[in-house]
């Protein structure tokens, strides 16, 4: 079994917001691996969510050492919050729902659409401005090397992957790490702007798969495969992926 941890990068895409054809690049990864595969990724979700999933999972009978892991470190500015009345996706929203203020006006308006939160962040904005005054980043950063500790001592073929450019020393620590972040992966698709310029043309809601193009899902396809199969993970960094492939003007 392919097992995944993660945000929107190894989550499950839901097929009436992207109505593309192609497969996902776990889909197709498990498929060149002859196996199965079964993905704990919640798209908007925290680092903090993720590694309970994986906990649960390490300890309960779903576990099996023959498992290839894949474990995707997502933003470290999402909300740390893991409640029964806290929705997982809600994390992604922390900064722009508490400090729209300071967005300009499109982006906050299309922020202001995504109101299922709303409550949970007026009643705790105080909290998360606080959160986000005192966050300490080095004790980010050490809860990822925990993680990765563990995840990277089990007898299973693992990879882990971070979504952000600041993570890029990791892969000096964890030769089954990536070289690459997938945030600079799907930035760089675009010729002429960012993701803050994709939302404001598109909305909130990405019309990739994962936020990659179809040519990239196969490129992180085969980079992944390369670190399950000890073969030269090394080859793959961000130049090996596709670059300038849609406009947003």
């Amino acid at each position: 079994m392919l097992v995944l941890f993660g945000d929107s990068f190894t989550s499950e895409p839901d097929l009436s917001e992207h109505p593309s054809t192609h497969a996902t690049w776990f889909k197709m990864l498990a498929d060149d691996l002859g196996i199965e595969y079964k993905t704990y990724g919640e798209s908007g979700s925290s680092f903090e969510h993720s590694t309970l999933k994986f906990f649960e999972y390490l300890t309960s009978d779903n576990y099996d050492p023959n498992d290839q892991i894949v474990f995707v470190l997502t933003d470290g500015n999402r909300s740390p919050i893991i409640a029964k009345d806290f929705a997982p996706k809600w994390a992604a929203l922390t900064q722009p729902k508490v400090f729209s203020p300071y967005l300009d006006a499109k982006s906050r308006q299309q922020i202001s659409k995504l109101t299922d939160s709303d409550e949970h962040y007026t009643r705790f904005k105080n909290f998360y401005k606080d959160w986000f005054l005192l966050k300490n980043e080095d004790l980010i950063l050490a809860q990822r090397y925990m993680l990765l500790q563990t995840l990277h001592s089990l007898p299973n073929k693992t990879v882990s992957i971070s979504l952000g450019d600041s993570e890029a020393t990791i892969a000096k620590h964890f030769p089954k790490h990536a070289k690459f972040s997938l945030w600079q992966i799907s930035t760089d698709e675009i010729s002429d702007g960012g993701m803050w310029d994709y939302v404001k043309k598109h909305g909130p809601h990405d019309l990739r798969l994962n936020h990659l193009h179809e040519k990239n899902h196969y490129v992180l396809k085969d980079a992944v495969y390369s670190y399950l199969n000890d073969e030269n993970f090394s080859d793959f960094n961000a130049e090996s992926f596709h670059k300038n492939l849609f406009s947003v003007k």
